[in-house]
């Protein structure tokens, strides 16, 4: 969708987005370029150089959202979507009252609200799947998130984050074979994550869960009950 050029010192190499994460990496590290966030706008005399050629209308239109806070990870995560989003128009993007590339994809990838009196749940379902056995999964944190940082860890799952380095050692599979996890969830929408990173920085086992903060917090309900039920002294029936 999206050929990238990037030149650092006297090496360069040539990228096609999408692509996974990893071959970006791999990529950048072949011409000496191990820096963790490569911007897409960069000085054409700059020790990094970096040059997107749009060809398609939709192309040509994301590139003029770009702004200097998006990265080429960024970039990519967005191609990603647009791949899979054939109802999408270049004209849609365009008429996007949103600069950035994490703005726009914010906003493109928000969970649709449907004019209807039903219930609605977001969820993402898979096609004939074969089975839906669960495995316990034990909740050692639960964090709210802002919608921002929630949409950027949804959105790119396998990209490091804080949220999950700060909690790397909650997360694990026991001799049981019971996960522990943290839950994060938006602290507007409600939705969130199940998340077992297994040792990384990144969701490396995650399911999407809804009414996520509804769970927790009828979860931390029941427990403030049953603790002050337990500090009620017990009061004896005396007969006179």
């Amino acid at each position: 969708m999206f050929t990238v050029f990037v030149k650092y010192q006297k090496n360069s190499a040539l990228l096609k987005l999408p692509c996974e994460v990893h071959k970006i990496r791999d990529v950048l590290s072949s011409i000496g370029c191990h820096f963790s966030e490569i911007p897409v706008l960069t000085d054409e005399n700059a020790e990094l150089t970096v040059k997107v050629y749009p060809y398609s209308e939709m192309e040509k239109v994301v590139c003029s959202k770009i702004t200097e806070n998006d990265s080429l990870i960024d970039l990519n995560t967005l191609a990603k979507y647009l791949d899979r989003q054939y109802s999408i128009e270049a004209k849609t993007v365009r008429d996007t009252d949103v600069s950035g590339i994490q703005n726009l994809y914010m906003k493109l990838s928000e969970p649709k609200q449907p004019e209807t009196e039903k219930l609605v749940i977001h969820a993402r379902l898979v096609r004939k799947e074969l089975d839906f056995t669960p495995t316990a999964c034990i909740v050692e944190h639960s964090i709210p998130l802002s919608q921002e940082e929630f949409f950027s860890l949804r959105n790119n799952p396998l990209q490091d984050h804080k949220i999950i380095k700060k909690y790397q050692d909650n997360m694990y599979c026991d001799s049981d074979g019971i996960r522990h996890c943290i839950l994060v969830y938006d602290e507007k929408q409600g939705d969130g994550l199940l998340i077992d990173s297994q040792g990384a920085d990144y969701a490396r086992y995650a399911q999407y869960i809804p009414c996520a903060r509804l769970l927790a917090e009828q979860y931390e309900q029941q427990m403030e009950q049953t603790a002050e039920s337990e500090e009620t002294p017990e009061i004896s029936d005396f007969s006179l």
